[in-house]
């Protein structure tokens, strides 16, 4: 493909559009081969994206290419806002339909729903309106809010988790936030969500899990928990702890394990270490669920969460004869 198209896409972080492979000396006849070659991928009416490039990035990364194709297109002043102003932000996303994009008129234009497109419209100060890698974006703290509105408990969950570890939006800034929100439709599901909000979760992985946990009545439990043998020593630092319990869990996403490797390791000596710290901790009279993506599922998610409850029964059976626990 021309040398000149795949500079024009790299100056639009990641697109380009049909009148610009025109301008190339690309035809439409070629557009089509490349698509059907899979050289190319149709992003939208009229935008492409070369593929190489494009099915290396996340879902997430997918949706602001996206989005760049659409604010460069779209007529009115607009800024990226809702999940799509979270994504451009960088926070973590999950279980909402990326293919459609979230603006919010800064013109007085009316809200609706078109393809791949939906207006938002509400009042925005200046002060709300940022700029990020040549983007608008609404401010963090209001995209978060305001994509719970839209999300499920689930999803919102995991962007609120997500921007609080990054630590540019706090707690108290996604709080006072609220109060803008108060009368809109989804408040009390936001509001719900956003005081749910724990930095200390890790991943998407960890978000739903104990999203799951909350929505089967298990205890709160704490997060990131430092376990260390008697001399002090640090042994690991778990996902969940209930220590009331004499439990801890882990979330198992293949991530933590590619992200664990050491230089010249492979998966297998990743699992390895991670059984002999499994045995450490075991040793220090606390039991241990392991917990995998595919149990996050709607169909197996309840037995779960049940499995979880009944192995911290068990381990309260186990450990916390004649213990004193200090929380």
């Amino acid at each position: 493909m021309d040398d000149r198209l795949q500079a024009v896409a790299a100056s639009q972080r990641g697109y380009f559009t049909r009148s610009q492979a025109l301008d190339c000396g690309i035809s439409d006849v070629e557009l089509r081969a490349a698509v059907r070659e899979g050289v190319l991928r149709r992003l939208r009416h009229g935008t492409y994206v070369f593929a190489e490039l494009y099915d290396a990035l996340t879902p997430q990364e997918q949706h602001v290419v996206l989005a760049r194709s659409v604010i460069a297109t779209m007529p009115g002043d607009v800024a990226l806002s809702h999940r799509s102003g979270s994504a451009a932000h960088g926070h973590d996303q999950w279980g909402w339909d990326m293919s459609v994009v979230d603006v919010t008129r800064l013109d007085g234009g009316a809200g609706r729903r078109e393809a791949h497109v939906l207006h938002h419209v509400g009042t925005v100060d200046e002060s709300d309106v940022v700029e990020r890698d040549g983007l608008l974006i609404l401010r963090e703290d209001r995209v978060v809010v305001e994509s719970c509105l839209v999300l499920d408990g689930e999803s919102g969950l995991c962007t609120v988790d997500s921007a609080l570890r990054q630590g540019r939006v706090t707690s108290a800034a996604l709080e006072r936030r609220l109060s803008d929100i108060a009368r809109w439709q989804g408040a009390r599901q936001a509001r719900l969500t956003i005081l749910r909000g724990d930095g200390r979760a890790g991943s998407v992985g960890e978000s739903r899990t104990r999203h799951i946990f909350w929505r089967n009545a298990l205890p709160e439990p704490d997060l990131q928990y430092k376990v260390r043998d008697r001399s002090g020593h640090l042994l690991g630092i778990t996902d969940f702890a209930w220590l009331e319990w004499r439990h801890v869990a882990e979330f198992d996403g293949m991530r933590k394990y590619r992200r664990d490797l050491r230089p010249g390791e492979d998966l297998g000596d990743v699992v390895v270490r991670e059984k002999v710290r499994e045995d450490l901790i075991r040793g220090e009279d606390l039991g241990m669920s392991r917990i995998i993506w595919a149990q996050l599922a709607p169909a197996t998610r309840r037995s779960m969460a049940r499995d979880v409850w009944a192995a911290m029964e068990q381990s309260r059976r186990m450990y916390s004869w004649n213990r004193v626990v200090i929380v």
